[in-house]
């Protein structure tokens, strides 16, 4: 009966009297003879002229029916949370089994609905404008609107038809069916019925026998079994898009983590002093004279003695010598042109000696890997305004080939500075890559998959540090190992080539036709679109200059901030994620700190990532968003404070309880990943992702200095500060308004 409140609901408005188009001998409501029967059988053919057919990827799922030539009216729930543009409408049909007949059939070109509720489905009733006018015949032609809105039709017959189910938990019907049923008051409905007042509201009208309880007059006939239907289907129709934006994470996770290996310091270096090494002096004597404390001292410095002298005596002779004399000043070994650094690794080698970025230089060193996190920052809300503004297709191309130069770069270049510039270049792409493609598959899945397969493309991420450890295991030259992470950006060029633009966003943008054929094209049972043009049809679509688009960009972001509604939220998801991204970074980078192993180490937070993906869809399968963010937060925020309760020689329990950390912090980070892109409208949705992203990279900025810097004073530190914030974070995730099972906000 809830299946046609909205159909049969009383409006305040007016409602308006499209009449078919002249010359056309037809009027609105007239059956064509036939019996009626009454109690749910079979409607003679064409009996109902009006009656549509609505069928979601050419699968029948509601009913409709046809007001003029070019609107239709069916329920809001019927597209609500649909991608209303995949509708098909179907005219002049009875037997919807029967391929022999040729009804006639249209596309949806726009949805109106207001204020429907999907609690109690108040103002359940939507319109359809249709994408070609339908021809008005003998076995087509409109339904009569009512001309007194405050007709409520208490204790008249009325008749409902549909293809719906013959009985209950039954298959639809292939034939139109149709059944008469009494329409009652308001109040005998809530009195004689299961419904309560609060589901019955004033604009509907019930209809239906009080003694049959809530059986639907054609069940089967609003899209009840449309949700697993729809959500295989979309399943099929996305897979390739799947594809397409998971494999651009997998390269993220190449060069973000690859500092690990590119950056590994070496077991030993020394200051070399080519006058004592001319004399074939080994680096322990050499060390013995020119540090203090005869080289326990740093390997940083040395003193300054003249050492052209010394090298004309041996070992023995100079070693008394300095005993016997004052002490020299210290001098740095990078500040002198006189002296150089001598590096010793078990394996291979890395930046640290192809640019001395060690003693005064070793910042620079932190840096390299902080340029990725600045460029992320740059890129994330920098393409989050570009996605919004100029398409998803359009940031991900940009983020592409800013991704492949970095890569060429960062792999042939002789200086640091040009190494650096390619760094923030991949730092640059990682925020188009995946914002933009995150953006693309949200859009264009149903509620029930969005969760998991927004984790599982955040899971593609892991996948990258395992195939970088496998590299890492093999190639321990840094130039080699970096080369190999640069060839497989190749594979972007295919994925630009192959990707289309975000169906949504087009429609957002009012550029319907555009969206029509990236759907179509993928839907092999539709040979060619059928849009036609004509004065009623086309769209205008205003051409904005450059500037005025910039300046409109500019505006997204203030009106992120300037409702305090989304000011709150945007707020509250910027903090998670500064937390969520200081504290994965953290524990990414902590290796040394923790005395493991690096290969190791980030194959294991690989498999710990990937893990935690899987097991967050089964939690949000089960738990709502907020409440999932709030518990893993917590999770985490224990786990790293329990730390200080370890001690020092615990290497092994202090390794598992950051791993067990670090689980919490990536699947919370995907959670808080989901729940932003569900708070936000289609407006604001990449912009709200973009700048929760750029405080994010504040954090993942932060953490190779907490990592390198304040490691040195004491171990703990960094996983102290990163649980305490994590507990802070989990209590203001639970603040958050529950977006599980909403539908997208379209709102532009």
């Amino acid at each position: 009966m809830k299946n046609f409140f909205g159909i049969f609901g009383n409006n305040d408005r007016a409602p308006a009297h499209d009449t078919p188009p002249s010359p056309c001998n037809c009027s609105c409501g007239e059956r064509n003879d036939a019996t009626r029967i009454v109690g749910g059988q079979a409607a003679g053919i064409n009996e109902f002229p009006w009656m549509a057919r609505l069928s979601y990827f050419n699968r029948f799922y509601c009913g409709g029916m046809l007001i003029n030539d070019r609107y239709v009216l069916t329920a809001a729930h019927c597209v609500k949370g649909f991608m209303w543009f995949m509708i098909k409408v179907t005219f002049g049909e009875h037997d919807r089994c029967n391929d022999s007949t040729r009804p006639e059939t249209r596309f949806v070109l726009r949805a109106i609905s207001q204020q429907f509720s999907f609690t109690n489905f108040d103002n359940d009733i939507a319109m359809l404008r249709l994408n070609d006018r339908v021809p008005i015949t003998d076995f087509i032609r409109p339904i009569c609107l009512p001309d007194n809105p405050d007709n409520l039709y208490v204790d008249e017959k009325a008749v409902a038809t549909g293809w719906g189910t013959l009985k209950e938990d039954g298959k639809p019907s292939c034939i139109l069916q149709e059944v008469e049923v009494p329409v009652l008051s308001n109040e005998i409905c809530v009195k004689d019925t299961n419904y309560t007042d609060k589901m019955i509201t004033d604009n509907m009208l019930c209809a239906g026998y009080p003694g049959v309880g809530k059986k639907d007059s054609c069940q089967g006939d609003s899209g009840g079994p449309l949700i697993s239907q729809r959500a295989d289907k979309r399943y099929e129709l996305i897979g390739p898009l799947f594809i397409l934006c998971t494999a651009p994470n997998i390269l993220n996770g190449f060069h973000v983590s690859s500092y690990v290996f590119l950056g590994k310091m070496p077991t030993s270096y020394w200051c070399v002093i080519p006058e004592l090494k001319s004399a074939n002096w080994t680096t322990d004597q050499m060390r013995m004279i020119s540090t203090k404390e005869h080289g326990l001292g740093d390997s940083c410095h040395v003193l300054n003695y003249n050492y052209s002298m010394l090298s004309h005596m041996n070992y023995n002779e100079a070693l008394e010598y300095v005993q016997n004399n004052e002490v020299p000043e210290e001098i740095s070994c990078l500040r002198s042109d006189r002296f150089y650094f001598d590096y010793f690794y078990n394996e291979g080698n890395s930046i640290v000696s192809e640019w001395d970025l060690v003693c005064e230089n070793s910042f620079w060193r932190s840096t390299v890997q902080a340029a990725v996190s600045a460029g992320k920052f740059m890129g994330a809300t920098s393409f989050g305004i570009i996605s919004d503004k100029f398409g998803r297709k359009t940031a991900f191309s940009i983020g592409a080939l800013v991704h492949i130069v970095g890569s060429i770069l960062t792999t042939v270049s002789t200086w640091y500075w040009f190494f650096l510039i390619g760094r923030f270049m991949l730092g640059l792409a990682t925020g188009a890559l995946f914002y933009a493609a995150f953006a693309l598959l949200t859009e264009n899945i149903g509620i029930k998959p969005r969760s998991w397969m927004s984790i599982v493309i955040t899971a593609s991420y892991p996948i990258g540090m395992l195939l970088l450890a496998l590299s890492a295991n093999f190639l321990h030259f840094w130039r080699y190992l970096q080369l190999s992470l640069t060839i497989p950006a190749a594979s972007l060029i295919f994925i630009v080539y192959y990707m289309k633009e975000s169906p949504r966003w087009l429609l957002n943008k009012n550029r319907e036709e555009e969206a029509y054929k990236i759907v179509f094209k993928t839907n092999k049972s539709i040979e060619q679109l059928p849009m036609k043009k004509d004065d009623n049809t086309a769209v205008e679509v205003k051409v904005e200059p450059s500037g005025s688009k910039l300046k409109n960009a500019f505006s997204e972001i203030c009106g992120l901030y300037g409702s305090s509604q989304y000011r709150k939220l945007a707020l509250i998801c910027h903090f998670s994620f500064f937390v969520s991204s200081l504290s994965y970074y953290v524990t990414a980078l902590n290796a040394d700190n923790l005395s493991a192993n690096r290969v190791v180490y980030v194959a294991s937070t690989g498999f710990v990532d990937i893990f935690a993906y899987l097991c967050t869809i089964i939690i949000l399968k089960f738990v709502g968003r907020k409440y999932s963010t709030f518990s893993l937060f917590a999770f985490s925020g224990l786990c790293l404070l329990s730390l200080l309760a370890i001690p020092r020689d615990g290497v092994t329990w202090i390794v598992s309880i950051a791993m067990f950390a670090r689980f919490g912090i990536t699947a919370s980070y995907s959670v808080v990943t989901l729940h932003t892109a569900e708070l936000f409208p289609t407006n604001l949705r990449s912009s709200a992702l973009g700048t929760s992203s750029t405080i994010a990279h504040v954090g993942s900025i932060s953490a190779p200095f907490v990592v390198d810097y304040l490691g040195k004073f004491a171990w703990y530190i960094p996983t102290t500060i990163c649980g305490t914030t994590a507990l802070l974070a989990g209590i203001l995730a639970a603040t958050l308004p529950e977006t599980k099972q909403k539908t997208l906000d379209d709102k532009k």
